[in-house]
């Protein structure tokens, strides 16, 4: 999603999160940040007339893609789709309707899919307001899709424009359809090119095919000989050309296509039309962001005392910088820093709760506390005292359950490696991490020290003849087997017990010698 700036918006080149103790140093080092800054001071700020033009370029491209999106016949099942994954679980309702927008109405959505959707899903005890009225937005959306079947090619944008807002299906579902078409594309075009290099070998030109190929990639008949010498097949090669790699090459193509549930045409006019607009927002919205990184340097510095490094902090309010641009609305007439700024502290705020603490508690919890220190100050300057947990329960509408959860929160950590100020002594500095040991695990070093050793047995073992292996093996219980008794090897063997014997002490001589324990020695000191 970055541009052709060598800063991108992401700043994912150089800078990676930090996870952890909120204290660790950045990754990132002066130099690179230092060069980071000056690539983003190249970058001008956009005049009020300027957003505007490169907004309303964005709205453009976006109604361009979800237009000839809606107007393929393919998209309704790919919502169907992605309503399953939701239900499994597998893809969040979030990522696909914006359902925490003020512009999104959970009742009344609700309402609509009850009275239109038959065989709607029940709501259950674990769906939230959004949550059910977002899958509720899918399967409106998927049903308006289904009653446009007849007049599909001739859906108006505002129609389709209309129907979008009400339901606030989100950027991201055409995101990933457009990803979904030009994967397919892709994978079109390689087999293509097998197909065209296998034409090229038996000798036959780019003229020669042009008037029987496009349209016809997939026909049945280039298999068939009067085909073949059409294109420019010699009637004696025919018997010799390899029809079997064309057969597969072309079944492939189709494969590609209809994995989009597209003929090979109609999936190449999709992409074309799809990729362009793609383009072009994507053109405009990177404009639009790197004009803006410098706006995200200057919040991101107000935040340095959070507890995470600056690149972290930058990286996170990038992210709600792309946000922004996302949602911004030119037709509005507000200037877009107006609009970025809660987005990008938004950003930087949620990345903070998330990442800038070693114990991570969840944003919501942090925004309870908050709003509770805040009343708990303003009651201390008006009363001259600590309120308690019933008052404060009282001054903010929570319940005291949520009050006494929210203060206990842990806010202070320690590390059991941290020494021990009680049991501390001139000759012995004692950590807490000796209480949290666990007295019956096996030295990781005495396991490695035997296991070594067994490895140096084995070999060892592994050089003598088969019936000395075998003994050696079974009396001593190696790889993992019960000793065993010289009479049950001998019975095994069909040998007596005396000679099980002697095989035992010749092989033990054999392993005694000076190559074989030195070996067996150097992983095993305490041998022979």
């Amino acid at each position: 999603m970055t541009g052709n700036s060598s800063s991108g918006a992401f700043f994912n080149a150089n800078i990676s999160r930090s996870v952890g103790n909120a204290n660790i140093k950045s990754p990132v080092s002066p130099d690179v940040l230092d060069g980071y800054f000056a690539d983003v001071r190249k970058h001008k700020r956009l005049t009020r007339e300027e957003e505007s033009e490169v907004g309303k370029k964005m709205a453009e491209s976006r109604l361009e893609v979800m237009t000839a999106s809606c107007r393929l016949p393919t998209l309704q099942g790919f919502v169907n789709s992605l309503v399953a994954e939701v239900e499994a679980g597998t893809t969040h309702i979030r990522n696909l309707v914006d359902v925490n927008l003020p512009a999104f109405h959970p009742q009344k959505i609700i309402k609509k899919a009850k009275s239109t959707i038959p065989d709607l899903r029940a709501r259950t005890s674990g769906d939230s307001d959004q949550s059910y009225a977002g899958m509720c937005a899918l399967r409106l959306f998927s049903a308006w899709l289904d009653s446009q079947k007849s007049r599909r090619s001739k859906i108006k944008p505002e129609e389709i424009e209309n129907v979008i807002i009400e339901l606030q299906i989100a950027w991201t579902l055409f995101e990933r359809f457009a990803d979904l078409i030009a994967h397919a594309e892709r994978w079109f075009r390689d087999e293509e090119r097998k197909f065209l290099a296998i034409m090229r070998k038996a000798g036959i030109s780019g003229v020669a095919l042009k008037p029987h190929w496009r349209g016809r990639e997939c026909a049945d008949n280039w298999s068939k000989p009067e085909m073949l010498m059409a294109v420019g097949v010699k009637p004696e090669d025919v018997e010799s050309f390899p029809l079997s790699q064309l057969r597969q090459t072309q079944a492939a193509m189709k494969k590609a296509a209809t994995s989009a549930s597209l003929s090979p045409r109609n999936l190449l006019k999709a992409h074309r039309d799809i990729s362009l607009s793609m383009i072009r927002y994507t053109e405009m919205r990177d404009r639009m962001i790197q004009a803006n990184l410098l706006l995200v340097v200057k919040i991101a510095r107000r935040r340095a005392s959070s507890g995470m490094s600056l690149s972290d902090l930058i990286q996170e309010g990038n992210i709600g910088l792309m946000r922004a641009v996302e949602k911004f609305d030119y037709r509005l007439g507000y200037a877009f820093c107006t609009y970025a700024i809660w987005w990008i502290r938004q950003g930087i705020s949620r990345g903070t709760a998330e990442l800038g603490k070693t114990i991570r508690i969840p944003s919501h919890i942090q925004e309870v506390k908050r709003t509770l220190l805040r009343a708990a100050a303003d009651f201390r300057a008006g009363m001259d005292r600590d309120p308690t947990e019933s008052e404060l329960s009282e001054l903010t509408g929570f319940s005291e359950m949520r009050v006494k959860d929210a203060l206990s929160a842990v806010e202070c950590y320690e590390s059991i490696d941290e020494l021990d100020p009680e049991k501390r002594t001139p000759d012995n500095n004692n950590s807490n991490v000796r209480y949290f040991t666990d007295d019956k695990a096996v030295c990781p070093i005495n396991s490695l020290m035997q296991q070594e050793g067994a490895n140096a047995v084995l070999s060892a073992v592994s050089t003598l003849s088969e019936r000395e292996r075998l003994v050696i093996t079974l009396r001593f219980g190696l790889g993992g087997s019960d000793e065993a008794t010289l009479e049950d090897i001998g019975l095994r063997l069909g040998v007596t017990r005396e000679r099980v014997r002697q095989i035992e002490v010749a092989a033990i001589t054999k392993l005694k010698h000076p190559r074989r324990i030195k070996a067996m020695k150097k992983a095993m000191p305490q041998l022979l």
